[in-house]
């Protein structure tokens, strides 16, 4: 009789286990939805603008797909050693060139390139 008794008491202390198992999941699945959809809501704040070769063409830029990684005066000091890597460049000659939220800075005789807005 003891034995039949035993085994009662360990389903049953399983079984609370198992309901706050499954009480914790769902109140942890119901945090971590709201704090996502937050966090959506976050990101989407931060989006930087792209520049790709359209927006850049579209506000009067040029688009130059393998630029000079160095430019403004670090491509004017002979002392500074400038890596020969491919960079996509909007060359612009004032702000209205650049597309929105980007500006135009680091000139080279009179064309700079359009950079991120801080």
């Amino acid at each position: 009789m003891k034995y039949l008794r035993k085994e009662v008491e360990y389903r049953s202390w399983h079984i609370t286990l198992a309901i706050a198992v499954l009480f914790v999941a769902i109140v942890l699945g119901i945090v971590q939805k709201i704090s996502g959809d937050n966090a959506v809501d976050s990101t989407a704040e931060i989006r930087m603008p792209e520049l790709t070769e359209a927006t850049c063409q579209n506000t009067g830029g040029e688009w130059e797909s393998c630029g000079s990684a160095c430019r403004g005066e670090e491509a004017q000091d002979p002392d500074v050693i400038c890596a020969e890597v491919c960079v996509d460049h909007c060359y612009c000659r004032s702000d209205g060139e650049c597309p929105a939220g980007h500006h135009c800075e680091e000139y080279i005789e009179e064309t700079g390139i359009c950079a991120l807005d801080f």
